[in-house]
């Protein structure tokens, strides 16, 4: 009655990607071929893009439960051409806040097996200035400092993905 199984599966809030190496070729594959067929049109929208947010969310995992991801494709379609526009008026300077720009549009469509919301507070510069420091380390340690940068992204991007639980009284 009501006992705690300690030591059994994963801790909580391990998070898991539910796809191999093969799946992420074919997805990108696939791209690919839509990109070349539309003439260069797909990508101008942002609809690969579109494609690797919904695979990536869809197969991650928390505690073994699959995220959930709901957009409509004319969202999706927004996103793709304010990102193209933001790119182009800004000669491609306006990465860095594409990606959070689009870390946050994710997230806003993504919820928890349990229907927790989720959302993205980091900043564009953040990720500008971890761009700007990245060719200067990888060029000094002649490559060998690149897993380490890929690392540090990624915990940047994880301690900046929160989960709101609605029992907590700020969300």
């Amino acid at each position: 009655m009501g006992e705690i199984q300690v030591g059994t599966g994963e801790p909580a809030g391990r998070y898991a990607s539910a796809f191999g190496g093969l799946d992420a070729l074919g997805l990108s594959l696939t791209n690919k071929f839509l990109v070349s067929i539309t003439c260069g049109i797909a990508w101008l929208l942002g609809i690969p893009e579109s494609r690797w947010i919904v695979f990536k969310t869809t197969h991650t995992t928390r505690d073994g439960e699959a995220f959930r991801y709901a957009s409509t494709w004319q969202e999706g379609l927004v996103n793709g051409v304010v990102n193209f526009l933001l790119r182009v008026v800004t000669l491609g300077f306006a990465g860095a806040w594409i990606f959070c720009r689009n870390e946050r549009f994710r997230l806003a469509h993504t919820t928890t097996a349990e229907g927790h919301r989720m959302h993205f507070p980091g900043q564009g510069i953040e990720i500008f200035l971890l761009r700007l420091f990245t060719p200067a380390v990888v060029l000094l340690t002649l490559g060998l400092a690149w897993p380490w940068l890929v690392v540090i992204k990624h915990r940047w991007l994880h301690a900046h993905t929160v989960i709101e639980d609605p029992r907590a009284p700020n969300g």
